[in-house]
């Protein structure tokens, strides 16, 4: 995938993954999260990353996002952002040229994301993403 470094699991994590764990599962024909949580709106919507390649990052926010409603009942439905993550996340990758997306997640943890607007909608002036992380840096404090 664009964006999206690959992860190498240790031979202990790869023995403790089990093929045959989920084979006796039956799964539904279908399965619309937007239907199962309509309060959610943020698990319908794609958000634009512009030319930066950060699916990395985008991904793992949108699904924090989701996480966060969901496990709320949608009382609660915030957007991350992803320019926390691409700035101030040095262990997460290489911004807009690919990252780690379970790197974000740790960063999430222990750190804590922002939330954030959309590209463009005058909530959020930190788009369009910079390749440069110092640009980012400057433009966007990662002071929390």
């Amino acid at each position: 995938m664009l964006g999206v470094e690959e992860v190498w699991f240790s031979a202990r994590t790869l023995k403790s993954l089990s093929s045959t764990r989920f084979l006796n599962i039956s799964l539904p024909d279908e399965f619309d999260a937007r239907a199962w949580w309509p309060a959610c709106e943020s698990i319908g919507f794609i958000r634009d990353q512009s030319s930066c390649g950060s699916c990395w990052a985008f991904g793992a926010v949108e699904a924090m996002s989701d996480r966060i409603c969901i496990a709320s009942r949608g009382n609660i439905t915030p957007t991350l952002s992803a320019d926390d993550v691409l700035a101030c996340c040095e262990s997460c990758g290489y911004g807009c040229r690919g990252g780690y997306p379970d790197k974000a997640w740790e960063y999430w943890v222990e750190n804590g994301v922002v939330t954030g607007g959309e590209y463009k909608n005058n909530v959020s002036t930190m788009y369009p993403f910079s390749t440069n992380r110092a640009q980012r840096q400057r433009r966007f404090c990662c002071m929390k």
